[in-house]
Formats: structure tokens, sequence, C-alpha cells
């Protein structure tokens, strides 16, 4: 009978040994929403959540350990246990914020209540709802191409690439700035501007588009090329290369790459990103682009086309570089001196600008 006792204090003991232990910071259900709770894993400290509880559409790319998140017009995408990630486009750091933990992928705590969730877990505090955010261009970098001790192409009768560029470029911005615009030009003379450099006075600017301005020239100075054609960043490049030479490069070091929690493999996931999404941009302001110039000017439209140009390889956000037209074609020399066709091919570029930016904006960044 004693010894009966003796194993019902026992088990006694271990049930209440047991509730303690349950109840030890290892995790903790909390109530997020009346009738439903959700459990906090504590990770080396700090409190996460499994992704699978944010209630947002996700895609977890096994090999990359890339996850893309999207609810209504967000999205959201990073690399599990990497310290950046991609908010509509834009980049933005958060120590720890991602774990790889007992096969699934968790998120922070911090994270949930600040990234994904409209109110704070805490039952307590009041919540006030934040406006809705807008995607926005609000600022255009225009490029003239060539400059200084570089004149570019030459024409026939002697008109240089570099004064046909800087004074389209001239007349953009103008036609740009009644618009609303704020407008950069990478050279408002007649000066040379290394490569790398225009890039990174570009990448110094946010929610900015980049059009670089040139004129064409045919092989051998063939006369019969004519026309004008707008070109995007081309998919034939492989990013990942791509993104294993801009890790390196004095643009992204200096502008995106200070953080000394983001890996070098990391930076090249990151670059993977961006380039994946630029690129898609590019070819829609492209295609717009030339419409606007189709519908502007007289000149003969050659479309759209994929090439490796540096200025749009080094440039951080979407962007597009225009041939105006063949200086090795007499006529279209002519017409690329006249200062009545610098402005229609301004105002054809002015309007596909005009007509993406109001499509951007209505659809809140193409939904991105």
């Amino acid at each position: 009978m004693l010894k009966t006792k003796n194993l019902k204090v026992l088990s006694l003991i271990f049930f209440f040994i047991f509730c303690a232990a349950s109840c030890a910071p290892v995790s903790q259900s909390l109530r997020r929403e009346a009738g439903s709770r959700y459990r906090l894993t504590i990770i080396k400290g700090k409190k996460y959540l499994p992704l699978t509880f944010a209630e947002w559409d996700y895609d977890y790319d096994f090999l990359t350990q890339k996850v893309t998140l999207e609810k209504g017009d967000k999205e959201i995408i990073f690399i599990v246990g990497e310290d950046f990630f991609l908010k509509d486009g834009e980049i933005c750091c958060l120590n720890n914020f991602s774990k790889f933990h007992r096969g699934a992928v968790f998120i922070s705590l911090a994270f949930y209540q600040q990234e994904l969730n409209g109110k704070s877990l805490v039952p307590e505090r009041k919540f006030v709802q934040s406006k809705k955010q807008i995607h926005r261009i609000e600022t255009i970098v225009i490029d003239a191409g060539h400059g200084g001790k570089d004149p570019g192409a030459i024409g026939w009768k002697g008109l240089q690439e570099k004064e046909v560029n800087l004074k389209i470029a001239r007349s953009l911005k103008k036609i740009l700035l009644k618009e609303g615009l704020t407008v950069i030009l990478i050279r408002n003379s007649d000066k040379f501007v290394p490569l790398k450099k225009r890039a990174e006075i570009a990448n110094k600017n946010k929610n900015a588009f980049f059009i670089s301005i040139h004129a064409n020239s045919a092989r051998y100075r063939n006369r019969k090329p004519r026309g004008f054609e707008v070109y995007y960043l081309s998919e034939n490049i492989n990013d990942w290369k791509r993104a294993r030479a801009k890790k390196d490069s004095s643009v992204a070091q200096h502008y995106f790459f200070k953080s000394k929690s983001i890996s070098k493999n990391a930076n090249i996931s990151l670059w993977d990103i961006i380039y994946g999404e630029n690129r898609v941009e590019s070819i829609e302001l492209a295609r717009l682009i030339c419409k606007g110039l189709d519908k502007e000017t007289d000149f003969s439209n050659r479309g759209i086309k994929g090439d490796n140009f540096c200025v749009l390889r080094e440039t951080d956000f979407p962007g597009v570089l225009v041939e105006v037209g063949f200086l090795s074609n007499p006529k279209e020399e002519a017409k690329l001196r006249s200062r009545k066709h610098q402005y229609l091919i301004a105002k054809g570029i002015s309007r596909g600008i005009m007509n993406y930016k109001r499509e951007y904006e209505r659809t809140n960044g193409f939904s991105r």
C-alpha cells in the first residue's frame, strides 16, 4: 500500500515537472485573434514563427533558399539566413529575420510584425492602419552618350553623335520637368564621363529610371540602314555570371553592399533577383518608348532589342538605351541636325516614359 502511494506521489511529481518543462521559454502559445492561437519558437534567444503562419502566398526554392511572399499587390523576396530582403523592389535589412529550423523556414516575430502583419500580435496594443504604399516613378536619369574626347559616331557631313545626344537629352529634360518629374543629366555639357562613373551617378538616385541616348551608325558607314531602336539589358547574358561580376564592381560595393552582414554569395543571389525584375520593367519601358517615337517622328521603327551595354549592366534600376537614328544615313544625319527633329525625338521618348509612368502607378508597380 505504501509503495502504491509512493508511486502515485512520484507520478504526480513527474507530471508537474513535465508541465513546468512545457512552459519553459523554448516555445510559447499566445493568442493572435479570438478563437485562434499561434506558437512562438525561441531560437538562440529570439522569437520566431513558422513561415506558413504568415498567411501570405509563398514560393520556396529549396536549391537557392529563395522565398517569395505575395499578398495582394505586395511582394517580399529574401534568401533564408541572410539579413536583407526586397520589399516591393526596395532593398531592406533586418538582422536574423529568417532561419531554417527543424526542416522548415522560420521568420522572426519582429519581421512578421513589421513587414507581414498589419497589426501587432500583442492584443493590448492599439493598431493604427498605415497608408497603403504607392509605387511611384519620381526621377528620370538621362545619359547623353559619349562627350568630350569621345565624339561617338560621325555622319557623312561631320555631325558628331555626342552633339546630337546632348541636344536631345536637354530637350527631353525640359519636357519631363514640365510633367513634374525630377530629371538628372549625367552630363550637361561637352565633357567626357567614363561609363562606370555614369552608372555611379545614376545609382545615387532612388525610384528612378535610366534613359541612355545614342545615335547609330552602320558598319563601314553603310548608307542604307535607318530608323530608331530601343535596347534593354539582354536576357541572353546569364544573370548568374552578370551578378558575379557585379558584386565585385566599385558601384555595387559603394552603393549596395556596405553591410558586413551580407555574404558574398548573398550578393550574387540579390543581384540575380534584381536583374530579373529590372529586365521585365525595362522591356515594357522600351516597348512604350518605341511606340512614342513611332507616334511623334517619321523615323522607321526597328523595334526593341536586347544587348549587353555597360551603362545598362552597371545601373541598379530599370533602364533602356535609345538609338535615335543612323548618322551613317545622310538623310537621317540631316534630320538629326535639325532642332525640329531633335525636339520630336525628345517628345517621343517622353511620351513613352509618361505612358509607362501612368500605367506603373495605376497598377501600383504592375502589382509587383
